[in-house]
């Protein structure tokens, strides 16, 4: 009271405030009953301010049917609720405010009128409640706690002093209430808050006070009573009135009233006529029959008390701690509830609409949320990727199957953008509509405990349709069994509509589980993502081309889901390199010329060798002007066929190709379909493929052209290749396409398989061994069964006859420069490397100095063979480095010719290069601030260690094998350094190596790896090595190679007989010398040398092969082997092995040689035996001469004077068995 007196209370403001309180109060039990009557199954309806029905009962009414139950209007039941929010706990209900007729909060009388209202319309009412956050006053009201337990407020407490008042108020009626906490209720019970729940106690009390003073039909007629006045007489006994008229008339006498004069005006419509009968269907309110014992009865047993509900501001945090979240992430539930809180409290303020809340409105309001979260997903995918209306519907059908069961699955190698597509297919049907109709996730939200109890839950709910929840495995791939349980404690109706569907990679299909296969495709994109993809650009070996110049007019052949994959949402470029050409430097690049052998009488003249005429050649085979062979025999025909033609083509005639026919990649009669280039070493094959790329590249840019170092590759060559393999090969083998770039290996794929834009270049085939040969063939022939398919491949002379020969095609051979061109290309290279000479004196000394080389060589070199020297390009470079000091000297003295010494034997320039490379080497460190006498030393051991590396790189790069590598260069062990030492020592010697000049780093198979800059160094060096171990004059500077019996055998049975060691031979028997000395002993090592050369001729092998007779081909090297063997076997012994070498060797071969020297000492270990001498006469004779004049004349040239005639098959017959071959014996012995 002194607060109201001292202080003015603004009645309006805390009026509107407790009004506000109220509604947010109001609004949380909606919620409230909305989130539990879901979660337990619930087909419900929630109604609000809906007098109508609810009378006082209306700030709640809850109409529901239990789970299972179908929807049928005997079903229905109905739950009443009036909310009364105190927000003074403090102040309890007291037993005046229970029993005033005062219609204030907690009247009774009100609530039991309203109730009966309900009743007398026949609704299945489960309780009438009403809810209020405060309790009752124990002092006023009776708890009766018989079979249930007390509140805590209510316990038994101290009797002393309350014994007073109860004696007061023992003679006062009691109302009681029976305390019902402990029954079942799913809805207003709490975890977190106590609340209690009481029934009136059915008394005599209160039955007295429904029947004859609350109940309707008393109250109306107290009303009346008090209304009344005496204008006119009231009907009596009208048949007219209805049963509750007449039974008002009745109550309004036994109240004393005098009706019979009495006339009744209500404020009502004027058109009411009070009592009057009506029909039942105008009947809107009819008058209420009296109250019975059964309706009090009822109310007892319908009307409820809820006290202690939490208050406004508990009441949120319980939704959010109890309820929200069993559906959301902890901190999403505070935005969630307050959402559901505002929508409903919006609702329920427009009471001119009625609220009405169904539970189809109340899953979509609770899981608005994730409604959300999928939509946001569903969004995020669609952003990546979108489909045609074709693929939808495909997929639509497929989507029939899997709804009608409770796990699916699609398995597909790009699940985020198959669930595009079922979204897009499941929105067709029209259940699935509207947003919120399913669900879509991603499979990592479901691995969480907690996010799976979520999802349980939401499964749970009770829908009129089913939700499917749609799991996305973006990159693992779960158990289905993970899934099973999410649905597993549904009920059972509710487990029928809930589906799953599981969209994860693979290929595995699950017995078990209703499952489809998916997978995206170019033709399945819509319009928009067709033209993104097309519309792509990317680096196409050096050019920027879009996908849609790549593909062509089939992107659906080659665009794969993962190429779509990287070309729509990998935020990478994709980049298709170039091959290396680094070789080919443009600027010193001088056009070459081809010939080939064939000719316009070249059939002709194999027609006759073949004695057949030029129409039956033609049923054998036929010759394309490009050199094509075209077979219409086999085996053994095509062999003899194919001798008789190489015969023809060793005669040397020839006719100039021009590079435009070469390079041609348009389908016709001028383009080849297989180029073969053939020239010496260093002839520059690799630099005119690396040319022929850049010229063809410029003409077509969209076309692949692999260029492919089969050095680089001979590990894979190893693997043989067939028809159905060729493409692995190339992808996963070559990995000429990037591993991680989806697009280009699906583009390699197409256009091997189609052979359309493509192009391959084989550099380096005799540089590999036989079996990588006979593989590169094999591969060689798989592809040309692909017409459009254009091929090159490069190879020395020693190793062109197979290639002709399985290929089908004559070889383009590779010129040498001439002097012209021989002079431009040292002026080209001084020019780019002198870049400081820009006056244009200097040029003009630097042409001068060109043209004086090049004469110089011209005169110093008499013979054609050694003049053709500086006409290979590499000899010419090799020139152009050995004299650039001497014309940067003549540049500053302003001299134009050339003073040093020239002596261009090959060996000698390449001593004269590594001499060079040194002395620059040298002369960069002495510049060093830092150089003393110390570092000279130093720098001496760096130069052993780098020529002592670029020998064991030469052996590695001539030597297949690894365990010959290992044999030829024993691992030198360092115990006192560690691995990371001997690690870091060998990268310092690579870098001085790499700025030694010989070698550079390139890339191989998968890393970067070193590289000679030609092949030809690294066979001298492997030479080098090789004669430091041979050289029988060398006492000191040798090596140990031979020293073990191992070695000698590795380098006998495969450096001195196979093919690919054939520059590493030419080089040695440059190194060796011929010696004069008979007499000369020989080194130990040597002597081992020699009797592994004599096992090796000796052991049972291939007899035509051996390395003597190889060694023919170089005669130093051939000496050398007869002088090992010479000096350690006796002489019968030496003969009996020389013999064995020649016993299956043709010796007409010495015909073709230049003299008769190597002839003469093999010769020299035969006795004039009759069958030795038998054989080697006829050998001479056999289809050789016409007569044996003519034989013994060449015999004697042979054994006599250097042959002037060139060796050809058409100057011998056969003459077997003739008398006269003992005087060509005689002639030869």
């Amino acid at each position: 009271m002194s607060e109201s007196r001292g202080k003015k209370v603004d009645t309006k403001q805390q009026l509107s405030s407790d009004l506000s309180i109220g509604a947010m109060f109001e609004a949380k039990l909606l919620t409230l009953f909305c989130i539990r009557a879901l979660e337990n199954g619930y087909i419900f309806e929630l109604l609000k301010e809906r007098k109508d029905l609810g009378s006082r009962l209306d700030d709640l009414i809850f109409k529901y049917q239990l789970p299972g139950n179908t929807s049928t209007s005997q079903d229905w039941q109905y739950r009443y609720l009036q909310a009364k929010h105190r927000q003074d706990t403090s102040k309890m209900i007291s037993k005046e405010e229970l029993e005033n007729d005062d219609g204030k909060d907690f009247s009774l009388a009100k609530y039991f009128r309203a109730f009966c209202r309900i009743l007398r319309r026949g609704d299945n009412i489960q309780d009438c409640i009403i809810c209020t956050t405060t309790d009752f006053d124990p002092n006023d009201v009776v708890i009766d706690t018989k079979d249930c337990n007390l509140p805590p407020h209510q316990a038994q407490a101290d009797t002393t002093a309350t014994e007073a008042a109860e004696a007061t108020k023992a003679s006062q009626p009691k109302i009681t209430l029976n305390d019902i906490t402990d029954q079942d209720e799913v809805i207003l019970k709490f975890e977190s808050k106590k609340t209690s729940r009481y029934k009136l106690k059915q008394n005599e009390y209160m039955q007295e006070k429904m029947m004859n003073e609350w109940s309707n039909i008393h109250v109306l007629a107290k009303a009346l009573i008090a209304c009344a006045n005496k204008e006119g007489d009231s009907r009596k006994n009208d048949d007219t009135l209805s049963d509750g008229a007449k039974q008002l008339r009745q109550t309004l006498t036994e109240k004393g009233a005098n009706l019979e004069n009495c006339k009744f005006k209500f404020p009502v419509h004027q058109n009411f006529e009070f009592g009057q009968k009506k029909e039942r269907e105008q009947i809107v309110n009819k008058l209420p029959l009296k109250v019975t014992e059964e309706d009090v009865k009822t109310f007892f047993n319908k009307f409820i008390f809820v006290v202690n509900m939490p208050n406004e501001a508990e009441f949120k945090n319980i939704l959010q701690t109890e309820d929200m979240i069993k559906y959301y992430p902890k901190i999403e539930c505070p935005t969630q509830t307050s959402y559901m809180l505002d929508v409903t409290k919006e609702m329920a303020s427009k009471k001119d609409l009625g609220y009405k809340l169904k539970s189809e409105d109340g899953i979509r309001l609770l899981l608005r949320g994730i409604t959300i979260v999928s939509s946001k997903y569903q969004k995020e995918l669609e952003k990546e990727v979108q489909f045609n209306e074709d693929a939808c519907n495909k997929m639509a059908i497929k989507l029939s199957d899997l709804l009608d069961n409770k796990i699916s699955l699609i398995v597909t190698p790009t699940p985020k953008h198959t669930a595009v597509k079922v979204v897009s297919s499941i929105q067709k049907r029209p259940e699935y509509k509207e947003n919120g109709s399913f669900f879509i996730t991603k499979s990592i939200d479901l691995e969480d405990n907690e996010d799976r109890k979520r999802w349980k839950n939401i499964l749970k709910l009770k829908s009129e349709f089913h939700r499917p929840l749609i799991v996305v495995c973006e990159k693992d791939t779960p158990e289905l069994s993970n899934y099973e349980d999410l649905i597993s404690d549904s009920d059972e109706q509710t487990a029928k509509k809930s589906k799953i569907i599981i969209i994860r990679d693979g290929n595995a299909y699950e017995n078990s589980i209703v499952t489809v296969k998916d997978e995206i495709t170019y033709g399945e994109l819509n319009e928009k993502f067709q033209n993104a993809v097309l519309e792509k650009t990317i680096t196409f070996q050096g050019k920027t081309l879009t996908v849609g110049d790549l593909v062509g007019n089939e992107p659906d052949k080659v665009i794969d889901y993962l190429s779509i994959e990287e070309l729509l949402f990998q935020k990478k470029d994709v980049n298709i390199p170039r091959p290396d050409t680094s070789e080919c430097e443009e600027s010193l690049y001088i056009k070459r010329q081809l010939t080939m052998v064939f000719h316009e009488s070249f059939e002709n003249k194999l027609a006759e060798r073949l004695n057949c005429t030029i129409d039956e050649l033609h049923e054998k085979c036929r010759i394309t002007p490009q050199g094509e062979i075209n077979w219409f025999v086999e085996n053994q025909d095509r062999e003899s066929i194919w001798k008789e033609m190489k015969n023809l083509t060793d005669e040397g005639m020839s006719n100039a190709i021009e590079e435009s026919q070469l390079i041609c990649l348009d389908e016709g009669r001028e383009r080849i379909q297989i180029v073969i280039i053939s020239g010496v070493a260093g002839t520059g094959k690799s630099t005119i493929l690396s040319n022929y790329y850049t010229e063809m590249k410029k003409a077509k840019p969209d076309h692949w052209i692999i260029k492919i170092n089969l050095v680089e590759q001979q590990t894979a060559f190893l693997e043989s290749v067939t028809e159905d393999t060729v493409v692995d090969f190339f992808v996963d083998h070559l990995h000429i396409a990037e591993d991680k770039s989806p697009f280009s290996r699906s583009l390699l794929r197409h256009r091997i398989k189609t052979g359309q834009r493509i192009a391959f270049m084989f550099d380096g085939y005799d540089e590999i061994g036989l079996d990588c040969q006979k593989n590169v063939i094999q591969l060689m022939k798989i592809l040309a069964g692909k017409e459009t398919i254009k091929q090159y491949v490069t190879t020395r002379p020693h190793m062109i006859d197979e290639l002709q020969f399985e290929l089908s095609q004559l070889a383009y051979h590779l010129q040498i420069f001439n002097e012209q061109h021989q002079i431009d290309y040292l002026v080209k290279y001084w020019q780019s490397n002198l870049q400081e000479m820009e006056r244009e004196n200097n040029s003009i000394i630097i042409q001068t100095f060109a043209e004086s080389l090049a004469h110089r060589v011209s005169q110093t070199l008499l013979r054609a063979e050694e003049k053709s020297f500086i006409g290979v390009p590499l000899h010419c470079r090799i020139l152009a480095e050995c004299y650039q000091s001497e014309l940067e000297n003549n540049v500053a003295a302003c001299e134009t010719l050339v003073h040093q010494h020239i002596d261009l034997k090959s060996l000698y320039v390449y001593e004269r290069l590594l001499d060079t490379k040194l002395r620059i080497f040298r002369e960069e460190k002495v510049k060093s601030p830092s150089f003393n006498q110390v570092g000279s030393h130093a720098m001496d051991l760096s130069i052993d260690d780098i020529e002592s590396h670029l020998t064991k790189l030469a052996i590695e790069t001539l030597v297949v094998e690894r365990r010959d590598v290992t044999t030829l260069w024993p691992s030198q062990q360092q115990y006192f350094h560690s691995e990371a030492e001997k690690s870091e020592k060998e990268n310092k010697i690579t870098d001085l190596g790499v700025k030694y000049g010989l070698i550079v780093r390139s890339k191989g198979d998968k890393q970067s790896k070193l590289q000679f800059l030609h092949r030809t160094f690294a066979e001298y060096l492997f030479a080098r090595y090789l004669h430091r171990g041979m050289d029988i004059d060398n006492k000191i500077n040798i090596n140990q190679l031979f020293n073990r019996k191992t070695h000698g055998n590795l380098v006998i049975n495969k450096v001195l007989v196979e093919k690919n060691y054939d520059g590493v031979r030419v080089f040695l028997n440059f190194m060796l010398k011929k010696t004069e000395d008979t007499e000369i002993e020989l080194p130990k090592r040597l002597q081992k040398f020699a009797k592994s050369l004599k096992e090796h001729i000796t052991s049972p092998r291939d007899q035509h092969t051996n390395a003597l007779t190889v060694a023919l081909q170089t005669s130093n090297l051939f000496h050398f082997l007869l002088d090992c063997l010479d000096g350690t076997l006796n002489k019968p012994e030496r003969k009996r092995v020389v013999r064995s070498a020649f016993q299956h060797f043709d010796f007409a071969i010495f015909l073709c040689k230049s003299n008769g020297q190597l002839f003469q000492r093999v010769l020299s270990y035969y006795d004039a035996d009759a069958v030795d001498v038998e054989r080697i006469v006829k050998e001479f004779l056999h289809d050789r001469y016409y007569d044996y004049a003519d034989a013994v004349d060449e015999v004697k040239k042979l054994l006599h004077e250097p042959m002037t005639l060139p060796y050809s098959p058409d100057f011998y017959v056969i003459v077997r068995n003739n008398e006269r071959a003992k005087d060509v014996v005689e002639e030869m012995l």
